[in-house]
């Protein structure tokens, strides 16, 4: 089965803005930093509209990847960099109904073509229908199974985490770390690994 790589950055807040030069955390506090972080943005993100961008690089092992848009058998087209391939999906996430929604706005940094777009556009329409029409408790069930992001818990069971450097994300000071999937993990846990390795 062909892994992707799934890259996410986070930029880590502090009350102090030296302490990050002052004191080193290692990956276990920052990764429990992270987990904090996001409860707080998921109940402050129904308030929002937000975008996110995946990007997948598949080394050159002879065959050309072929993928397509999530929920479509529309083709991605892929371009080659460095003996990898890549491609990169950007999308909004809307709510609906308190229930998060990713629609496709760009392919490679590209607008979609008008099929693809009417094609989205259609999608979107046919899940604000059938959103409105759940109950409040089927609702429920239907948001407790739908993730808008990376759940930074599962890093904790199923990942070996370390830190790799320092680099600016918006202009602002972050520390590096890379997690990959750990092998020696349960096999349940490893059942739900989906994204790869992960630099947050």
């Amino acid at each position: 089965m062909r892994r992707l790589a799934y890259f996410m950055a986070v930029v880590f807040l502090s009350a102090h803005t030296g302490c990050v030069a002052q004191e080193l955390p290692d990956a276990l506090s920052l990764i429990g930093a992270a987990i904090s972080n996001a409860d707080v943005n998921s109940k402050e993100a129904l308030r929002y509209t937000f975008n996110e961008e995946e990007s997948n690089i598949v080394p050159d092992m002879g065959t050309t990847p072929t993928p397509t848009v999530p929920g479509t058998q529309w083709p991605i087209p892929v371009y080659m960099v460095n003996a990898q391939y890549r491609w990169s999906i950007e999308r909004d996430v809307l709510f609906i109904e308190g229930v998060p929604y990713r629609r496709v706005m760009q392919i490679n940094g590209q607008k979609l073509p008008p099929d693809l777009a009417a094609l989205e556009s259609d999608k979107y329409d046919h899940a604000v229908t059938t959103l409105h029409a759940l109950s409040a408790e089927q609702r429920q069930q239907y948001l407790s199974a739908t993730s808008f992001a990376f759940d930074p818990r599962s890093l904790k069971d199923s990942y070996s985490c370390r830190l790799t450097g320092h680099e600016k994300v918006e202009k602002r000071p972050a520390i590096v770390v890379e997690c990959k999937p750990d092998r020696a993990c349960p096999k349940s846990v490893a059942s739900r690994q989906l994204h790869g390795r992960v630099t947050l």
